[in-house]
């Protein structure tokens, strides 16, 4: 791995049109996505006043990657991967603008439409993700992975507070005009992004589907360090999703806070991924993948060991924002395993097995915060805590991931 890089300034990537345009269409679309979550929930809420009904909406969002996710990957390898993502923000862009007029008929057409929504984007996530490689050499690729984690986390939070402001200071149904504008721009971005075509070698029916989805399955385990990554991805997941619920309840339970000191946790926590972002776009090839796994689960690990034995508020923010330091390199580093170690025939399918796989066992954890109603909160955030550095001891061991002290001897 060429270690050069590291001296080159991180921003250097933008001069890369492509990706360049790319980025934009990624920012700007994002800010569409989480306008489209907030807009939906602040709308069911407004007509229902039941807060299992904006539950709901999120189950709707979440529901169409699991069902869809690992077929998705297999159309993103068999057809021209621009054109699905142009598609696919086009089509988003439509739903969108009809959310104001469909809610008229009910709040059911919400759900179907958020529904539709999340599952086109099942398609256009490994899509854009498998076309990075063809657009960034592999000594822009960290880079660029790093640049695009944070505009997706920039403008998540842009998204959302614009949703806000635009639900307390104007009609909420701008809040979707805007955000079927943020397609249609990200459509026409893209749209002048040379990707080069693939070429499928067979027709495309069930039969040869279902042989490509396994084909993609068998490369994932066949591939020592892709399970490895899996492995190990899958067991992050769950504690990811048990720690994202026992958040709130924890700040009121234990730390004795408001929602505001949560929605401030939130906040900050996303500063400071972006912040390990920018790390991670001028050091990413200084270390290898693995190693950066390692260093960011046993860094959220304490983190979050502390985390579970803090009193003071103040104290339990830090923390927090250095747990979402951590979760950069170790969302970059897993992104830059997958396309570095797919080609890029097989590249969607594999990503999409990764975001399904994730989905799936983040359901788990967040299921699993009912052993807090059992057993004492701090106790369980605890053991969580220490489930994620364990892991971060296992990307130090398993095969293709892990490296031999000499590497770490070199790399310090």
């Amino acid at each position: 791995m060429a270690t050069a890089t590291g001296t080159l300034s991180p921003f250097a990537v933008f001069g890369n049109r492509r990706f360049r345009a790319l980025w934009i269409a990624q920012l700007v679309s994002t800010i569409g996505d989480s306008l489209v979550d907030i807009a939906a929930a602040i709308l069911v809420y407004r007509v229902t006043g039941s807060a299992l009904s904006v539950g709901l909406v999120l189950m709707a969002t979440a529901a169409p990657a699991l069902l869809v996710g690992l077929f998705a990957g297999v159309a993103v390898d068999r057809y021209d991967r621009k054109r699905i993502m142009v598609v696919c923000d086009l089509l988003r862009g439509v739903f969108v603008l009809a959310i104001p007029f469909l809610i008229t008929f009910g709040v059911g057409w919400i759900y179907l439409s958020v529904a539709v929504i999340s599952a086109i984007g099942t398609f256009f996530q490994p899509a854009h993700s498998s076309v990075l490689p063809e657009i960034a050499s592999d000594e822009e690729l960290a880079a660029a992975n790093s640049m695009l984690a944070i505009s997706g986390f920039g403008s998540t939070a842009v998204g959302f507070a614009a949703g806000g402001i635009l639900a307390t200071m104007a009609s909420l149904d701008w809040a979707f005009y805007v955000n079927a504008a943020t397609f249609f721009f990200s459509a026409l971005m893209i749209s002048t992004v040379t990707i080069p075509k693939l070429q499928p070698d067979e027709s495309t029916n069930t039969e040869s589907v279902l042989r490509n989805l396994s084909t993609g399955l068998r490369f994932l385990w066949e591939s020592e360090i892709l399970r490895s990554l899996l492995i190990v991805a899958a067991g992050v997941a769950i504690t990811f999703g048990l720690e994202n619920s026992l958040l709130l309840p924890f700040a009121v339970q234990a730390l004795g806070a408001d929602e505001f000191v949560f929605g401030l946790q939130e906040g900050l926590t996303s500063l400071a991924f972006v912040l390990g972002s920018l790390v991670m776009a001028a050091l990413a090839d200084r270390l290898r993948e693995g190693q950066w796994l390692t260093i960011a689960y046993i860094g959220m690990g304490v983190a979050g060991i502390l985390y579970a034995r803090a009193t003071s508020i103040p104290w339990a923010i830090v923390l927090i924002m250095f747990s979402g330091f951590f979760n950069a390199p170790a969302s970059i580093a897993a992104r830059l395993v997958i396309q570095r170690r797919t080609s890029r025939e097989i590249r969607g399918r594999v990503a999409s097995t990764f975001s399904v796989v994730s989905n799936v066992f983040f359901l788990v954890g967040m299921v699993m915060v009912g052993l807090a109603d059992i057993y004492p909160i701090r106790s369980v955030y605890l053991v969580t805590a220490l489930a994620t550095a364990a892991l971060g001891v296992a990307a130090a061991l398993l095969p293709g991931l892990g490296q031999p002290a000499a590497e770490w001897r070199r790399a310090v």
